[in-house]
């Protein structure tokens, strides 16, 4: 039953075998042995499904957690310790949620695993002047309105959760986040905890916008919870957040449909209240501009113009006064506003919804006509925007072929060579691009279609 530190190698684990030995025994630091010989003191909160909590000396730095390895065929409760070892051991976990130094299993007389433990940071790490409540807690205490100082603050921990541990978080709920709070009142820190469900990521994600993490959860969620061998409820019950109990392992849900079903009041089901916004929306508002387009950058910045239908509802005034110059048009729903002219917006949206659901092809092709330039998951993603489910059709023909073709034909008239005609498309292309053309072109798919272009 000896310590194992958490930066040792933690061999592979990938069969129902509680005597598999899966650490290798290392030679500690003295920092390690003298935190690993500190005694155990009183228990902190009650028993959960996944383990005990219990001080860990004098000083309140640490806690050690155990978890008791229960007989059930469908919850390998050894896989759910390993990965929060796995998470809790992660460089820089340390910012958003308590890091993991030490770990072992215990092992009854016939050398299977009957429990683990590990030692990880506490929330305040000894620091007095800290007072720790669950985010649950803190909703029905504090009871925010929105723009208050928690939501920025769970915003950027999800945010740097996601980047660090290249995953999400599979239970993630506001039991499972503590919210430190000084002396003052002023919230000092968030932490996530309990990373037994944590999924990680099949793509690299390297992306500094909010969104695009809350996008590639949706994406990445669909394919796992269609997998074969994996049953689907929905928890909390009577809500719409899909929760998949996989053959081993821990059930897990995504982030992001939780944080769009949970009301700010902090009960762990959705109930009606003085809010009538979810969690996310909070999450993703107006007073998040500023973090993604920086004042005074230039409206012809592409990388700013490609994120426009995010935030296209925001007030034209609420955009400015926030970004430091005027809101770029967005081209797709500048059309619906023309097709649906004199209505308000609310009514705009539901005028495309209705049409939608009449004829979803039509719809989506009378927007493909009119946007051949933006890629199929931008154009997804628009639609969502506006609360709209998309029908996904073929992919589009490419304007620049297009263009090329047209030019072709003129040319011949004209007597030109095929050079001349490629040096006039090239030209051309560059014309566009300045005068806004490819606004919702995110600017690395437009290189890529020119530089195949060039190579014609």
């Amino acid at each position: 039953m000896s310590w194992v530190s958490a930066n040792a190698p933690l061999k592979p684990y990938t069969k129902l075998n509680y005597t598999a030995r899966v650490n290798s025994p290392t030679k500690l630091s003295p920092r390690l042995r003298k935190i690993s010989q500190l005694r155990v003191g009183d228990r902190i909160g009650g028993d959960t499904s996944f383990g005990s909590v219990r001080l860990l000396g004098d000083d309140g730095k640490y806690v050690v957690k155990r978890m008791v390895f229960k007989a059930n065929r469908n919850t390998d409760y050894l896989k759910i310790f390993l990965n929060e070892v796995r998470v809790g051991r992660m460089p820089h976990i340390a910012k958003v949620g308590p890091k993991i130094h030490l770990w072992r299993l215990i092992r009854d007389s016939t050398g299977e695993a009957v429990a683990g433990e590990y030692i990880m940071d506490s929330f305040t790490k000894g620091n007095p002047n800290l007072k720790v409540f669950t985010l649950s807690q803190y909703f029905r205490s504090s009871c925010p309105a929105r723009g208050h100082p928690i939501f920025g603050k769970l915003r950027e921990t999800l945010f740097n959760f996601w980047r660090i541990t290249q995953g999400y978080h599979g239970d993630l709920h506001t039991s499972n986040i503590a919210v430190l709070v000084k002396r003052d009142g002023s919230i000092a820190r968030l932490l996530i905890f309990d990373y037994g469900a944590h999924k990680r990521f099949k793509e690299t994600a390297s992306s500094s916008c909010f969104e695009d993490f809350v996008d590639q959860i949706d994406r990445e969620f669909q394919k796992r919870y269609t997998k074969s061998g994996a049953s689907v409820e929905f928890f909390p019950p009577m809500s719409t957040v899909k929760t998949v109990q996989p053959v081993r392992g821990q059930s897990f849900r995504p982030n992001t449909n939780l944080l769009r079903a949970f009301r700010p009041n902090g009960n762990s089901r959705p109930i009606r209240h003085g809010f009538n916004k979810s969690i996310m929306s909070h999450l993703t508002g107006p007073e998040n501009i500023t973090k993604r387009f920086p004042k005074n950058k230039t409206a012809k910045n592409l990388n700013v113009r490609k994120y426009t239908h995010r935030n296209f509802f925001v007030k034209p005034n609420v955009w400015k006064k926030a970004v430091g110059y005027a809101r770029p048009s967005n081209k797709l729903v500048e059309f619906f506003k023309r097709v649906y002219a004199g209505r308000s917006t609310p009514d705009i949206k539901k005028a495309i919804t209705q049409a939608y659901k009449r004829s979803p092809e039509n719809v989506y092709n009378t927007m493909k006509t009119n946007f051949p330039n933006v890629p199929p998951n931008n154009r997804r993603a628009m639609f969502k925007n506006l609360g709209i489910n998309v029908y996904s059709p073929k992919r589009p023909g490419n304007r620049i072929q297009h263009m090329y073709k047209n030019i072709i034909i003129k040319s011949r008239m004209m007597g030109r060579s095929e050079k001349n005609i490629k040096n006039l498309v090239l030209a051309q292309l560059n014309d566009n691009l300045a005068s806004g053309q490819y606004i919702n072109m995110p600017t690395n798919v437009f290189n890529k279609m020119v530089n195949n272009y060039k190579k014609m």
